[in-house]
């Protein structure tokens, strides 16, 4: 496989950040070209960001509606005097034997300080501090002379940021371990699944060998630890394809007004009205048979016989 460039996004999937666990073969796969749909939530952000690009190079972000009122002063008083061209800036370094590229929203210098700002929506497991880490990498290979970096997630949604300081020393230590990882990456010839609790917002687990390989027709034998954490990990793609299919049948029953559903002439599945989440149980009462029927005849399907 050859790696034209890299970046936060494809690093961390391949390696991990210190919330979320890396898996090899879902970066293997990004880099060949299958891309995971876009969200609801992704094109949110783009918008966010087209508006935040908008008023940030007109000088006026405290008009900017894409953000708080909380946001909407702090990049007023922090960036004041941004220019233009320190909005939605790319970098392209040389590591390695790759490039490695991103784009910071907003940067601006006082003396021997560099502040940097990057727009999200929410704060969750995937927002790394390693991001903004890479940023203050391409900004310390590019000047030497910075001594200090005072870094900001702005969250949208909920109107505040967070803030981190590092020193030089700091960002030296973040570039020689990106450059081991990149060095792991580049040398990878496997590019093996690693099954985590990633596993639940993969997009390619259709194509997961770890999925695959695991069969439900004989159950093993646990007789070790080791077997206990291995088969444990297995299990990983497995609940997340089966979560799934769950999610599925829930959209539909959402859609479709369907409270319950009859599976078998004894099991049905049924909303819970908090969440809402779907479970499974047993179909008892004449009340609840004679529901699932009326059910099985509005689709055509045969009724359940009366026991």
């Amino acid at each position: 496989m050859e790696i034209d460039h890299l970046s936060f996004s494809s690093v961390s999937l391949y390696a991990g950040t210190d919330t979320i666990p890396g898996c090899p073969h879902a970066f293997k796969m990004k880099m060949e070209g299958n891309k995971q749909p876009t969200s609801s939530i992704m094109q949110a952000g783009k918008g966010a960001h087209s508006d935040f690009e908008q008023w940030a190079k007109a000088g006026m972000l405290g008009e900017c509606e894409s953000i708080g009122k909380r946001l909407a002063n702090f990049f007023r008083t922090v960036f004041k005097g941004v220019r233009s061209e320190d909005v939605e800036t790319e970098f392209d370094m040389d590591m390695w034997t790759t490039r490695y590229v991103g784009r910071k929203d907003i940067r601006i210098k006082r003396g021997e300080i560099m502040v940097i700002a990057d727009l999200k929506g929410w704060p969750s497991d995937w927002c790394s501090p390693d991001q903004l880490k890479d940023y203050c990498m391409d900004e310390m290979t590019n000047d030497p002379a910075l001594e200090l970096f005072q870094c900001y997630f702005a969250y949208r949604g909920p109107d505040y940021y967070s803030s981190y300081t590092w020193t030089k020393e700091e960002i030296e230590e973040h570039f020689n371990e990106r450059s081991s990882v990149i060095e792991r990456i580049m040398s990878d010839t496997e590019f093996e699944p690693v099954p985590s609790n990633r596993c639940k917002r993969c997009g390619y687990l259709s194509d997961c060998p770890a999925a695959v390989k695991f069969s439900l027709t004989t159950v093993p034998q646990v007789t070790s630890v080791a077997d206990c954490i291995e088969l444990s990990r297995q299990l990983f793609p497995v609940k997340a394809k089966v979560d799934e299919i769950e999610d599925a049948i829930k959209q539909f029953m959402l859609e479709n007004c369907i409270d319950e559903l009859p599976i078998t002439d004894t099991d049905r599945y049924y909303l819970k009205v908090v969440s809402p989440s779907i479970s499974t149980g047993k179909i008892k009462t004449k009340e609840q048979k004679d529901k699932a029927n009326r059910i099985l005849s509005l689709v055509g399907m045969k009724e359940i016989e009366a026991k």
